[in-house]
């Protein structure tokens, strides 16, 4: 008994008969389908194009515009697709960095009292944060027993770092900032810093990230996300010392 042969066989090349019967039959594929194959696969748009115009031979003193168009449609291909690249990256850190905020917002939210406060932005921040360290810093007037669980700053400290009027300051490169960091001024590069104000309650505080490597924080980066958990840990310190 013959056996059939199951196997598969590739299908010859479509010739162009085939090719024009099909889109005759699927008349709204080349509006619908077509441009955002395109648009997607910016080397198909070249090669098609390549093959439709044809190599020419011209005289030494003539300019091909054809082919100068061409190579400038590839170029500017290739710029989108790095730019939608590149895009995309960012939108992917920014969620990221947005999740990381919200885990340490939900993490200082738990504390029930400024000592509790204190101890989660220092052991538990720099981790969600992805940063090295991470404090509270406060000029002088503090409550006796709150004032034990923070660094404590000079007076003036503050707007001497920040500038009177500003709330941030981040700072590319940290030069020896004992007042601030202590004994581990030596170990700290870069660092971020949000002013913390109380009116007449409380002293001026600060909200310290630290990191170990230069240029981690720098003038150019945005402040939202930052300035949301400064905010929040405000109002944590205002909700266990002030009531």
């Amino acid at each position: 008994m013959a056996s059939s042969d199951t196997r598969s066989h590739p299908s010859a090349p479509l010739n162009r008969e085939q090719v024009e019967r099909y889109l005759r039959q699927h008349p709204d594929l080349l509006r619908d389908a077509l441009p955002d194959l395109l648009a997607d696969h910016p080397d198909i748009t070249y090669h098609t194009l390549a093959a439709t115009l044809p190599e020419r031979e011209l005289g030494r003193n003539v300019v091909d515009f054809q082919a100068h168009s061409l190579k400038h449609l590839r170029q500017e291909s290739e710029v989108l697709r790095v730019g939608l690249e590149e895009m995309m990256d960012t939108a992917r850190a920014n969620l990221w960095l947005q999740s990381c905020t919200h885990q340490a917002v939900l993490a200082v939210l738990r504390a029930d009292s400024f000592t509790d406060l204190a101890r989660i932005i220092t052991d538990e921040v720099p981790a969600l944060l992805r940063t090295d360290m991470a404090m509270l810093s406060f000029e002088p007037g503090l409550p006796k027993n709150a004032a034990v669980v923070v660094q404590e700053v000079p007076r003036s400290f503050i707007d001497s770092r920040l500038g009177a009027d500003e709330r941030f300051a981040l700072r590319p490169w940290v030069e020896n900032e004992p007042m601030l960091y202590g004994s581990n001024a030596a170990g700290i590069c870069s660092d971020a810093l949000a002013r913390l104000s109380f009116g007449e309650d409380l002293p001026e505080g600060l909200l310290v990230l630290g990191s170990r490597a230069g240029e981690n924080f720098y003038p150019e980066q945005g402040v939202e996300l930052f300035g949301f958990f400064a905010d929040v840990v405000e109002q944590c310190v205002r909700r266990c010392l002030c009531r």
